[in-house]
């Protein structure tokens, strides 16, 4: 497998709401790689209407207030992730035509509904969340704009995103490749994936990866070289570095019961954070610690 991407891990994950979209607040326009990690469903297709009538939807999560949405129903041509068996797929978004009600100054940014609009006979490659409230409708965050089907780099793009899918659909298969940038690059893709909470809110926990699966991160994370970044080689999108991975597992010093690391003048903390982990791992690697996030299930009434 031709490694196409290596993913870095931003600070914070947003979606901006439809009061930020009008405040025009900037937000990141992140890499199609990490798109295809972090959204929900990855769909081929053309919007072939926008429905008539507006649907109330929350504002972000756990917002008292509702604000209207306009609605896309978008034809799929081909399920690249989460939307298999289906044919058609509706889409909030926030209204952006002329008329759109006035939005108070100095509101929060919270997660919800992105504002990307979407127009009749658009085509392309669509990047979808779940709205949030527990709503079956569907969004496109933003900075998660669909790719043109028309755009000059489209094949590069749909390259990248289903090397994506294939590290998704099969997780323990892609860590066991041979080669170490090929299972670097399937950390990265399923760092964001499963070590990142949802970007569409609502209320998540953490449970434990497969024995295995945790096993192969582990020593991965582990193999890469953690001196000094190098700049990433041609064709990747970004770097991921032992020291950022470990760290977005909860694998850094004092967490975990993984011993502290103390630096002594002319030692290199990542060295010796290395060699801490390493220890640890010996000792405990049987252990399955590594978790991912998922929806919080509800008790039922």
């Amino acid at each position: 497998m031709r490694t196409l991407l290596m993913a870095a891990f931003a600070a914070g994950i947003f979606a901006a709401t439809p009061q930020a979209f009008a405040l025009r607040i900037a937000m990141p326009n992140y890499q199609t790689s990490q798109k295809a990690a972090m959204a929900e469903a990855v769909v081929v297709g053309k919007v072939t209407s926008i429905e008539a009538e507006r649907v109330e939807l929350e504002a972000y999560p756990g917002a008292k207030e509702k604000l209207s949405f306009q609605v896309a129903v978008i034809k799929i041509e081909t399920s690249l992730s989460g939307a298999k068996n289906i044919t058609h797929i509706k889409v909030a978004f926030a209204p952006t035509a002329p008329g759109a009600p006035e939005v108070p100054m100095g509101r929060p940014i919270r997660p919800g509904a992105g504002p990307v609009p979407l127009a009749v006979d658009q085509e392309g490659i669509f990047f979808l969340m779940p709205h949030s409230g527990g709503s079956s409708m569907m969004t496109i965050p933003m900075g998660f704009d669909p790719i043109p089907a028309n755009a000059a780099n489209y094949k590069e793009e749909l390259a990248k995103i289903t090397t994506v899918g294939t590290v998704l659909a099969d997780p323990l298969k892609a860590m066991q490749a041979k080669a170490l940038p090929e299972r670097q690059t399937a950390l990265a893709a399923l760092t964001l994936k499963y070590a990142t909470p949802p970007m569409n809110g609502g209320a998540v926990e953490q449970v434990p990866l497969p024995k295995e699966l945790s096993q192969a991160i582990l020593a991965t994370i582990l193999e890469i070289d953690w001196t000094p970044v190098k700049n990433p080689e041609p064709g990747y999108d970004y770097s991921a570095t032992g020291p950022q991975l470990a760290s977005r597992w909860g694998l850094s010093p004092g967490a975990n019961g993984i011993p502290k690391v103390v630096v002594k003048p002319g030692e290199n903390y990542q060295t010796r954070w290395k060699q801490a982990l390493d220890t640890w791992a010996k000792a405990d690697g049987e252990k399955p610690v590594l978790k991912k996030y998922v929806p919080k299930q509800q008790p039922q009434k």
